[in-house]
């Protein structure tokens, strides 16, 4: 029996950035965390008979997966259920039916580096038990320099996205009363349709700095007002490809330059779980600068909506 945390890797529409990821985490992959679980998308929503992708792509997403893991697990949807179902799907798999410690989660558009799952596993051993850390990944600084990483190569910081991340079971267990809204306002519905409005005046007024109404920015976000922040090496060890997607254009992905992104070859494991007050100084970093970007948004919209003098 497998005692590392399970794996599953989250699926839509994008076949060939699927199979770069699959590639690439096949070549790490040694069973020790038992077979590899794709939870895949459909095309077509139950809800408003909307087609959001190809049932071609769909298809060749499962083939891609089955010829590359034969032992792998598919859980497909028979609809388009949308990406904050599908998580859910997966994290209640393997924290409520298979009761994980933690999961490992990867989407369709990073590569890893030959070092990742091992750091994952490192981390896993280092921040478990008491620590205050909910989530955790290894795809480092996207746009750092080779140099600047073999520099700063044990540093943590804060994570950006939860991109190729583990979660504790414990931290999500805390989460889902302050996630309920979300779910309720999102999850039987399609998921471009959920209520911006009413997401963000509920977790604002509730001292929830939500900046986005994404899964992902919620998520954050409720994880930091639990006092527990996702934590990232500095040095690079995952390549974004995602230059087309629900969240990105490939002008946007150029403009980012994520193109230019370098992984750091070699690891090194001198790493430290950061002190207590580490931890709160991230929390408030977190926290003031999702205040401070709201105001400003805010601030931006009134200029914007005053009348213009005569």
């Amino acid at each position: 029996m497998t005692t590392k945390p399970p794996i599953a890797v989250m699926s839509f529409n994008r076949p060939d950035y699927l199979r770069q990821v699959l590639v690439s985490l096949a070549a790490q992959d040694d069973g020790s965390h038992g077979p590899i679980h794709l939870f895949q998308d459909g095309a077509v929503s139950a809800v408003s008979g909307k087609r959001a992708a190809d049932p071609d792509d769909i298809e060749q997403c499962v083939a891609i997966f089955s010829a590359i893991f034969p032992n792998g697990i598919v859980h497909q949807s028979d609809s388009n259920i949308g990406v904050a179902q599908n998580f859910l799907n997966a994290e209640r798999l393997f924290f409520e039916e298979m009761q994980a410690e933690a999961a490992y989660f990867f989407e369709d558009d990073m590569i890893l580096s030959p070092y990742y799952l091992r750091l994952l596993d490192f981390f896993y051993e280092m921040y478990r038990g008491p620590k205050k850390v909910g989530y955790f990944a290894a795809y480092g600084h996207l746009k750092a320099t080779s140099a600047d990483q073999i520099k700063r190569r044990t540093e943590l910081r804060r994570l950006a996205h939860h991109w190729g991340f583990g979660l504790f079971r414990h931290h999500w267990l805390e989460m889902q009363p302050l996630m309920q809204v979300f779910y309720d306002v999102t999850l039987g519905r399609d998921y471009k349709s959920r209520d911006h409005d009413l997401i963000r005046a509920h977790y604002r007024g509730n001292g929830i700095m939500v900046g986005v109404t994404s899964q992902d920015d919620v998520k954050k976000a409720v994880s930091y007002a639990l006092k527990r922040p996702s934590l990232n090496t500095f040095a690079t060890y995952g390549r974004y490809i995602g230059a087309t997607g629900l969240h990105m254009t490939p002008e946007a992905f150029e403009r980012h330059g994520y193109k230019l992104t370098e992984w750091l070859d070699g690891v090194d494991f001198g790493f430290k779980h950061p002190t207590d007050a580490q931890i709160e100084k991230m929390v408030a970093d977190e926290v003031a600068g999702r205040r401070a970007n709201i105001e400003k948004q805010a601030a931006e919209a009134a200029a914007k909506a005053a009348p213009k003098p005569a």
